[in-house]
Order: structure tokens, then sequence, then C-alpha cells
């Protein structure tokens, strides 16, 4: 990134777009970090704050003692959740994809908080980050495998997928996929009103009463079968989302 004096993280940042940042700052290894972690103000004193991951070289998966706090510190760094973000997920017929699919939210607004009782005023949710469909926390890829989300759509695909993975966590430079076939997230493909009022009214249901989730599934050309664990890499984690949908498949 070139030295540039900014007031302020720019609009991509803003709105939540942290993958098309403005003035991102490139460090070795080719990780993008946006401009908006150098002005997140964050009031909770309780929260993972992540350290040393900006300026030096990202360790080797298999070298990490600690995998699931490396990262999230890390997806904390690479996805803030601004004040008023609105959840990435929100509107979406198909979102994350993973063998069951959710509806998004109406648009619920986030806040950086550790508990809903602390909610700022005109906020609707606490930000939670999703990695998914693939589980392993050191696949940060923002806007493919990491997400801003609140905690309806959050606890809602929880639910539906986490049967899905029936073998344990690998090893920290393995893949954590569905035992089934899955889909990736679909970022384009909107809800409509009817999707919409399908989804809460299966989820208004008690559980028992629940027949199969109302909405119908992606193409199935677009499944991907279980395979044996890939390794992950220390590439750029901001993938271009048109590898896996393109606006010519919609």
């Amino acid at each position: 990134m070139t030295d540039i004096e900014i007031a302020g993280p720019c609009m991509a940042c803003v709105v939540g777009l942290f993958e098309e940042c403005h003035n991102p700052q490139v460090v070795e290894g080719g990780w993008i970090i946006p401009c908006a972690v150098r002005f997140k103000a964050i009031e909770d004193e309780g929260l993972v704050k992540p350290k040393g991951e900006i300026g030096r070289p990202l360790s080797d998966p298999k070298d990490i003692r600690d995998p699931k706090s490396t990262g999230r510190k890390r997806a904390a760094a690479l996805l803030p959740i601004q004040t008023g973000m609105v959840c990435q997920w929100a509107g979406l017929k198909w979102a994350v994809g993973g063998a069951h699919p959710i509806v998004g939210c109406d648009g619920n607004t986030l806040a950086e908080i550790k508990r809903h009782a602390d909610l700022p005023e005109g906020i609707d949710s606490r930000g939670e980050r999703h990695h998914g469909p693939n589980k392993a926390v050191l696949d940060n890829s923002v806007g493919v495998n990491l997400h801003g989300i609140c905690s309806e759509c959050h606890h809602r695909w929880h639910e539906l997928n986490d049967q899905t993975y029936k073998s344990e966590r690998p090893d920290a430079e393995f893949e954590w996929l569905p035992d089934e076939p899955y889909w990736m997230h679909d970022p384009y493909t909107k809800a409509t009103d009817d999707d919409r009022a399908a989804s809460e009214l299966w989820w208004s249901m008690p559980v028992k009463e629940r027949d199969e989730f109302p909405i119908d599934t992606p193409d199935p050309e677009r499944l991907r079968y279980p395979t044996e664990s890939g390794t992950l890499t220390d590439d750029n984690p901001f993938e271009d989302p048109s590898d896996i949908f393109t606006e010519t498949e919609i």
C-alpha cells in the first residue's frame, strides 16, 4: 500500500465490503488488511484484539500451536465489524452454502459487542464472524468462507448444518468440510418475498412439527462432493467470488 494520509475508513469498508477496500495494507505473503482495521474503535476491553499478525510473515498452519485462537484473531483483523454494518447474509436465498443453505435475515444491523444486553440503541444484533462451509478457522477468505453476520443467521445455519460435519476437527493445516454434498456461498441470488415468508414460518414452528426446509436448493451442477480434506495454504484470503458464481449463472 502507498503511504496515504486518510482520516477514516473508505466507503467500501464502511458498508462492510472489506474485500473491496480502497486503501488496504498489503503485508508480506500477499495478505491484505482493510483500512477499517486502523480506525476501528472497540469499547469492550474484553474483546480479543489481533496482535502480531500485521507486518510479518504468517506462520505455516501446521506450526500454529492454537489454531482456533490464531484463526479468530486473523479473522478479526481481516473482517472488522463496524457499528451499524448490515449482516452480510441479509436478503440472500442461499446464504453461505453448506449442505443446507439458509435464507438470510431482512437486514439486521451489527455491533462488535460480547452480549446482546449491551446492544447500542438502533442496533439489531451482536456481530458474529462465521467460517463456512469450510469450518477451518484459518480459511479467512472474506466474502467466500468468512462473513460478518447477525446472531439469528448464525444460529440458524449451525442448527441446520452442524450435524453434517460428522468427523472430528482435523489438524490446523486441513480443511474441515461437510461429510455430504454441499454448496459454496452464493452472494448473488436474492430471496423473494415468498422465500422469506416460507422460511420464517418454518423457523417459527416447533422442531417436531417441521418437515424439510421449504426453500428450493441451488442447481445440482453446483454441488461439491466430500473428498479427502485438502491442505490449507497462506494464499491471499480475498478470493474473487466470481470464481464460484458469475453474473451469467444467476
